[in-house]
């Protein structure tokens, strides 16, 4: 009969079921959810069934305040109904028959041997029966002045179980942290004897979870990063335990961590105030609720505990933090990787081989050296998609060139250019340095493979459709002199990639 309220989300059916409360008591009888959600008590059978069963079972009209409503009337019957080892369960709002003549302070209870051996049941925890013998009984609050008594206001009077006399009491229905204890006596009044229900308060009313997420308020995903891990702590404490109420008591509390609605992840605990996880979450910006500038992250941790008293059902509470999410635009890389080569035919087919290389070209970060007056293949693997590329211009030295697409697709470009003639030869080959020096007896053998001029310079400019943006991406290359005017001589010894160069792949 506690004034605690349980969680609106779970269903009766699934505050039962996480609980481990039966759907049946010893007797066989039915669990009512009607008296659950009346008077927040786990009770069996109904109010109604022992009408005809035992004579001590009544109905008493309560046109305001009654909480039960029976024949089209508002009011209290006197037993409830039955607990899991089918003991009655008495109604502590019923009225009195007659308001009392004085406060309980002053009543003269009765001693009888099967109160005081009430007292000597073997409970799983010794702090409940502690409890209901050590804390002060409820009565409804009774106005002598105005002769009235208001069974739905209950107060103290001083009255504790073991300073009078645990024989003067039977312990009915032992408190729990959520409901009421009932315990009931005997008082005598001239020559009349009255039975008196007296209530507790329940062992830790304000016992809660309190569910908790710990994290960075925000969340920034740069430019060149497509996600981001974000660290969460979330989980749950168990607070406003008791001299009585302890984590003994606990049977499980279980939190669940929800992001954007989804689950994510779940920590459970058993006789524990607590209950802490870490979650390493990927924050990406191809998420659907990341697409823009900015966003939230809804975080919201649900937990839950129950006790080892079936009658407190399920407590619950959930907590909510929203995370900023900011996100940079996307730095766009419309080519990841640019390489030049040599391209020819072999065998009907058109292939692809390396330039060749050497420490001078190294040197100079040149990607290597081809010769004058061949065909050459520009080879973009692209970073973004192809729809996005609108314009592409091809300039060597600064001068634009005319080229084909040997393939365009959308992974990759390749460019070809049928002659490369606008080029300057940088690297001395017998032919050349014959030119510069006028005669072949002027040149020296060492002379040969080294530069002349710097690297010809490449440039792939790209304009985008996304942003109207324009990407320039240059290299550098080496020129010989033409194949045919150097074919009685052989480099071989200068060349870093000979075996490479022999591999020729078909495009």
């Amino acid at each position: 009969m506690s004034s605690y309220i349980y969680s609106k989300e779970y269903s009766f059916e699934e505050i039962i079921q996480i609980s481990g409360i039966s759907k049946y008591n010893k007797n066989g009888e039915s669990i009512n959810k009607d008296i659950y959600f009346t008077y927040n008590v786990f009770a069996y059978s109904s109010p109604e069934e022992f009408i005809s069963k035992i004579n001590i079972q009544r109905f008493k009209e309560v046109k305001e305040k009654g909480k039960y409503v029976y024949n089209n009337k508002r009011g209290e019957f006197f037993i409830l109904g039955t607990n899991y080892e089918g003991e009655y369960i008495y109604n502590v709002y019923f009225p009195v028959d007659i308001v009392p003549e004085s406060l309980p302070s002053n009543w003269n209870f009765l001693y009888y041997k099967e109160f005081e051996d009430s007292w000597n049941v073997n409970f799983k925890y010794k702090e409940q029966l502690d409890y209901m013998k050590e804390t002060e009984l409820m009565f409804d609050e009774i106005d002598l002045e105005n002769n009235s008594c208001d069974s739905y206001n209950f107060k103290e009077y001083g009255i504790i179980a073991i300073k009078l006399g645990l024989g003067k009491f039977r312990l009915n229905t032992p408190a729990t942290w959520k409901t009421m204890g009932i315990v009931t006596a005997k008082r005598r009044i001239n020559n009349t004897i009255r039975d008196v229900i007296f209530a507790t308060r329940p062992m830790a009313i304000d016992a809660n979870i309190v569910s908790k997420v710990s994290c960075e308020d925000e969340v920034y995903i740069n430019e060149d990063e497509d996600e981001k891990h974000f660290n969460i702590d979330f989980g749950a404490d168990v607070v406003n335990l008791t001299k009585y109420a302890n984590k003994n008591h606990i049977k499980k509390i279980n939190s669940e961590i929800y992001i954007n609605g989804k689950f994510v992840d779940s920590i459970s605990g058993s006789k524990t105030t607590e209950v802490d996880k870490k979650v390493d979450f990927v924050v990406s910006r191809e998420k659907e609720n990341f697409s823009r500038d900015e966003s939230t992250l809804s975080i919201e941790v649900i937990s839950y505990l129950y006790t080892e008293f079936l009658n407190d059902g399920l407590i619950y509470d959930s907590y909510i933090k929203q995370v900023k999410v900011k996100i940079a635009p996307k730095k766009l890389v419309p080519v990841s990787y640019l390489e030049l080569n040599m391209l020819s035919f072999s065998n009907n087919s058109l292939v692809v081989s390396p330039l060749v290389q050497t420490i001078n070209t190294n040197n100079a970060k040149s990607l290597g050296i081809i010769e004058k007056e061949r065909s050459i293949a520009v080879i973009c693997t692209l970073g973004i998609d192809r729809k996005y590329i609108d314009e592409i211009s091809l300039f060597i030295n600064n001068k634009k060139q005319k080229f084909d697409f040997s393939r365009d697709d959308n992974k990759v470009l390749i460019i070809r250019i049928a002659k490369i003639e606008d080029v300057n030869i940088t690297i001395g080959t017998w032919n050349t340095l014959r030119d510069i020096k006028g005669s072949i007896f002027e040149v020296a053998d060492l002379d040969i493979g080294k530069r002349i001029k710097e690297p010809n310079e490449l440039k792939v400019a790209l304009t985008l459709n996304v942003n109207q943006e324009s990407y320039e991406y240059i290299t550098y290359f080496d020129v010989v002199d033409k194949f045919t005017n150097n074919i009685n001589y052989n480099y071989i010894d200068n060349i870093l990639n000979y075996e490479d160069i022999k591999i020729k792949n078909e495009i």
